[in-house]
């Protein structure tokens, strides 16, 4: 459970160094990716980056970096001119944000039409990429270099105003997933 006062930090470790970033842009991307790109369900095409999902839910994730690296310059690619007027948000995101429960139920909506804010907020007019820049810049940072078989590790920790703990449990690290079929109904958001 996240504290009163604290807030979900993404960590993300490979070998050229260690960035952070908060959740939210990352979900923000995310959801936005699996709304326009994939009709609402994630697919194999963004296998890494919603691969990070489980993190959110505590532990670690290792992944492949150069495959992340390049889901996330496809997102930019998809999402060019999206602003967050038209951002979406994934049923699972906002019960993250609500501390509601996350059921069974998937998908993703326009956060505007059904009177909610998106992941991140800020102007109507802003991009959807410039509000998730900073989940972005620390993903092209770390793997700037990366090549077939490189990892970042990934984890979310809460940080408050004085102190900073692991989110949820603190797993080891899993191993990239097997990326053969569609992925399973535990990593959809």
């Amino acid at each position: 459970m996240t504290n009163v006062g604290a807030r979900l930090e993404l960590r993300l470790s490979g070998a050229t160094g260690e960035r952070a970033c908060d959740w939210r842009a990352y979900a923000l991307l995310r959801d936005n990716v699996q709304h326009y790109a994939e009709q609402g369900r994630p697919s194999e095409r963004f296998f890494a980056l919603h691969s990070l999902e489980k993190a959110v839910d505590g532990g670690a994730v290792v992944i492949d970096a150069a495959r992340l690296r390049g889901e996330v310059l496809r997102a930019l690619s998809v999402l060019r001119g999206r602003s967050l007027q038209d951002a979406a948000i994934s049923v699972r995101t906002r019960a993250k944000l609500t501390g509601g429960m996350v059921g069974s139920l998937r998908g993703t909506v326009r956060a505007r039409l059904m009177g909610w804010e998106p992941a991140l907020a800020g102007p109507a007019q802003a991009s959807i990429t410039s509000c998730a820049s900073a989940f972005v810049s620390s993903v092209l940072a770390l793997t700037g270099t990366a090549v077939d078989g490189d990892l970042l590790t990934v984890r979310v920790v809460e940080v408050g105003r004085d102190t900073e703990a692991p989110h949820a449990t603190a797993a080891a690290p899993q191993r990239p997933a097997a990326r053969a079929g569609p992925l399973a109904a535990s990593t959809a958001t």
